[in-house]
C-alpha cells in the first residue's frame, strides 16, 4: 500500500515562509558605539535629540549621531564654573551640578542663547539635581533624600513637591520619585500627589508611562504603569541576573544587566512588540552597575570596561 504524500499548496507554503521570516524581518538591531577612550573617567552623559553630551575632565564634550562627529560644546574658556556633573540639555539650557568648598553641591543652569549662568541654589549642604525636562529642573535639597523641589527656568519660580524624596525624574508635567519602598507621582499642572506602587525602586517616566524595579524573592521585575489609564504590566523579569537603573523613552525601556560581580551589559525592551533585546553584551567591568540614559532611539551610558570610565552609546533600529 502506497503511503499518502502530504502536499502543501504553493500559496500556503508562501504564507508559512512569510510567517517564519517576519520575526527576523522586524527584529531589533543596535548600532553600538564606543565614544570615548580617555585615560581618565568620562561620565554624566545626557541626550538631546541626536546629540550626546558628557563630562571629560571638567569640559563638556559631545557626539552628533546624524553628522557622526565629536565636538566641544563651548569654544574657548568654559563658562560653567566648578562643574561637577551634567543633568540635562535641551539645545538652549544646560542644567548642571557644581561643587565648591563653601557650599558642597549646588544646582545651576546655563543659557546658551543669552550667554549667562542661572543660579538655582546657593547655600551650604547638598542640593542635587536629578533630572531636567521642558525648562524645569528638579532637585533634592539634602540629598540623597530630602525636599524635592521643581525650578522653572522660564519664570524663575521654585515649587516644593514633597519633603520626602530620594530619587526623582520628570517628563513634562509629571514627576515620579522613590521614598522608602514606594514610588510616588506628582502632576505639576494639577498640584496633585499620588502613589504609584507600594513596592518599587529606581523610577523613571516618559509622558504618562512610569517604570520602576520591584523584587520578589530572587526575581527582579521591570514594571510599567500608564498613569492615565491605570494599566500595569511587567516588561521583563529575571532570576539569573541583576537589573539596574531602568530608563524609558516613547518606545523603549533600557536597563543595566549584571550576570555576576563586575560583569555587566545593557538590555532593552520594545514597548510595542514586547521584544527584549541586547544593546551591549556582557563584559568585565571595574564596576558592574550601569545607569543608561535614553531619548527616542538613542541610548548612552558610562561603563568601566577599559578600567577607566568611558562613554558608550547605541542607536536602536527598527
Amino acid at each position: 500500500m502506497r503511503k499518502a504524500l502530504f502536499f502543501i499548496p504553493p500559496f500556503l507554503l508562501t504564507i508559512l515562509l512569510l510567517l517564519f521570516s517576519v520575526s527576523d524581518l522586524y527584529a531589533t538591531t543596535v548600532d553600538l558605539r564606543h565614544l570615548t577612550f580617555g585615560f581618565y573617567r568620562e561620565d554624566w552623559p545626557v541626550i538631546y535629540k541626536d546629540k550626546i553630551l558628557w563630562l571629560d575632565e571638567g569640559i563638556v564634550k559631545g557626539y552628533n549621531f546624524t553628522e557622526q562627529n565629536w565636538f566641544t560644546l563651548f569654544e574657548g574658556e568654559q563658562p560653567l564654573a566648578d562643574l561637577y556633573g551634567l543633568v540635562g540639555f535641551d539645545g538652549r539650557y544646560v542644567a548642571y551640578i557644581n561643587a565648591t568648598d563653601e557650599n558642597s553641591f549646588d544646582v545651576n543652569a546655563y543659557d546658551l542663547e543669552e550667554g549667562k549662568n542661572i543660579v538655582i541654589t546657593d547655600k551650604s549642604g547638598t542640593q542635587w539635581a536629578t533630572d531636567y525636562d521642558q525648562k524645569t529642573v528638579i532637585y533634592i535639597d539634602g540629598a540623597p533624600c530630602g525636599n524635592l523641589i521643581a525650578y522653572n527656568l522660564s519664570n524663575k519660580n521654585s515649587m516644593l513637591i514633597t519633603e520626602h524624596a530620594c530619587y526623582a525624574k520628570i517628563s513634562g508635567n509629571n514627576i515620579v520619585w522613590a521614598y522608602g519602598n514606594s514610588i510616588y507621582g506628582y502632576y505639576l499642572n494639577r498640584n496633585e500627589q499620588f502613589m504609584i506602587t507600594p513596592n518599587g525602586a529606581h523610577p523613571d517616566i516618559y509622558g504618562n508611562n512610569a517604570i520602576w524595579l520591584s523584587k520578589e524573592e530572587d526575581t527582579t521585575f521591570v514594571n510599567l504603569k500608564n498613569l492615565k489609564t491605570g494599566e500595569e504590566r511587567v516588561l521583563n523579569e529575571a532570576e539569573d541576573y541583576g537589573i539596574t537603573w531602568p530608563a524609558i523613552s516613547k518606545r523603549y525601556v533600557v536597563w543595566g544587566k549584571t550576570t555576576s560581580q563586575h560583569v555587566a551589559g545593557v538590555e532593552g525592551v520594545d514597548l510595542i512588540t514586547g521584544e527584549v533585546f541586547e544593546i551591549q553584551d556582557q563584559g568585565n567591568h571595574q564596576n558592574g552597575v550601569i545607569a543608561p540614559q535614553i531619548e527616542g532611539n538613542i541610548v548612552a551610558w558610562m561603563a568601566w570596561r577599559t578600567g577607566n570610565g568611558d562613554i558608550y552609546a547605541a542607536e536602536i533600529n527598527k
